[in-house]
């Protein structure tokens, strides 16, 4: 799989065709890391959408709101059409330009059959790790239904990301390099794993100025290798865990940090390493 990176010159003036008229759409300057149209648009038939400005990135958190309209309901030859995970945006990283497959982290997406509902994913790419069968991994972030705005943000903690949506919901998976910020470039929307658009679809996008404040009350830590039965106090492992995501969330709650273990499941990409996801609720009371 290769992700196709647009470069800015063909994005500062395109054209493009909507409901069976041509739309010119412009877009900010080479200057704006975040360049981006009002839309990501995906075409029957093709991988590759359009939306974001190939430009480099460095910085510590990428972040964008979306909508998805009805052509989002959609569905592929693929059986089950919800086992491939589409992916909305995200940045290569650790010094990698292209190929996406190589190092990155993206908000992945797809919708799931006989719903109106878009399931939102954090998903990982690191080729380093393909000895461990663990070249990309992906987990749940959050279900949404359609035409709901959801606020999606990346961010690089110690030697970890974390993918959060709205304020609520967050999951932190592993991180392949050390630096305190993403070195790499802005991934453009891509439809696929295996199967091209089925159809035209569009999403809407909105720069967001930060994630909104405050405690997700649904973590994930989808890192650990093994069977759910290997870690014998969650809330030990939670706590003691080298992204200092537990640390965080204590130094903005100004009450008492309560966590609630709440279970383990299992990756649901395959892979010949088992991965587990601990999934905790966190409230500040």
């Amino acid at each position: 799989m290769h992700f196709r990176l647009n470069s800015i010159a063909q994005l500062m003036l395109l054209l493009l065709s909507v409901s069976g008229c041509t739309k010119i759409v412009s877009i900010a300057s080479s200057l704006d890391t975040h360049a981006h149209l009002d839309h990501a648009y995906c075409y029957n038939g093709q991988h590759a959408c359009v939306g974001f400005a190939d430009l480099p990135f460095f910085d510590s958190e990428i972040r964008y709101q979306f909508s998805f309209d009805d052509g989002t309901d959609y569905q592929t030859k693929f059986s089950p059409p919800n086992t491939q995970v589409n992916k909305l945006f995200g940045s290569t990283d650790c010094g990698t330009i292209a190929p996406a497959t190589t190092d990155a982290a993206m908000i992945g997406f797809r919708h799931l059959a006989g719903t109106n509902q878009i399931e939102l994913l954090g998903y990982a790419h690191n080729e380093r790790n393909m000895a461990n069968g663990l070249d990309f991994r992906y987990s749940h972030l959050l279900t949404v239904p359609r035409y709901q705005t959801v606020n999606l943000g990346i961010r690089v903690l110690n030697g970890y990301y974390s993918f959060r949506a709205n304020s609520n919901d967050e999951v932190i998976m592993e991180r392949f390099c050390s630096q305190g910020i993403f070195d790499g470039r802005i991934i453009d929307t891509w439809f696929g794993g295996a199967a091209p658009a089925p159809q035209d679809m569009e999403m809407k996008i909105n720069d967001i100025s930060k994630m909104p404040a405050g405690i997700p009350q649904n973590l994930s830590i989808a890192d650990h290798d093994g069977t759910c039965g290997d870690i014998a106090d969650p809330i030990a492992n939670l706590k003691n865990h080298p992204s200092g995501i537990y640390a965080q969330y204590q130094g903005q709650c100004s009450k008492t940090l309560k966590v609630v273990y709440g279970r383990c499941s299992y990756s649901e990409n395959p892979t010949t390493t088992q991965r587990t996801v601990y999934q905790y609720t966190v409230q500040c009371q």
